[in-house]
């Protein structure tokens, strides 16, 4: 997980069970995956370096659509496929980096990266 600076002084003052699921998450280079807490939190996308971000959940707004510093593709699992593995890989070849997200980061995300990277990198389940 990526620690933000509160979750990091908090660190140093108590020790770490579990540590919230809220942060993006490092998958391949440039390529993150996340929640909707993370994309809308303009400090930790900026820290990452992430200017694309691929929304997975209709019922989570664009938080910083306004803001000509970010690339926005809405979609949903049913057109999901092909048009995520095109964004991602239009995004990283364009050296941008990508925050995949839901609502919490777990499924529909979780569901969207898995087949990129079964599609990309020749990736198995296994």
């Amino acid at each position: 997980y990526t620690l933000c600076e509160a979750c990091d002084n908090w660190i140093e003052n108590c020790i770490l069970q579990n540590h919230p699921k809220f942060h993006s998450t490092l998958i391949v280079d440039k390529l993150y995956l996340g929640s909707s807490v993370t994309s809308s939190n303009i400090r930790e996308l900026r820290k990452l370096g992430i200017t694309s971000i691929l929304n997975c959940a209709l019922e989570i707004p664009n938080t910083f659509m306004e803001d000509s510093d970010f690339i926005y593709k809405n979609l949903t699992l049913h057109h999901l496929f092909e048009e995520s593995v095109e964004f991602i890989n239009k995004s990283i070849a364009e050296d941008r980096s990508v925050l995949v997200h839901c609502a919490m980061g777990k499924s529909r995300s979780a569901s969207i990266v898995l087949m990129y990277l079964m599609a990309s990198q020749k990736m198995t389940l296994r």
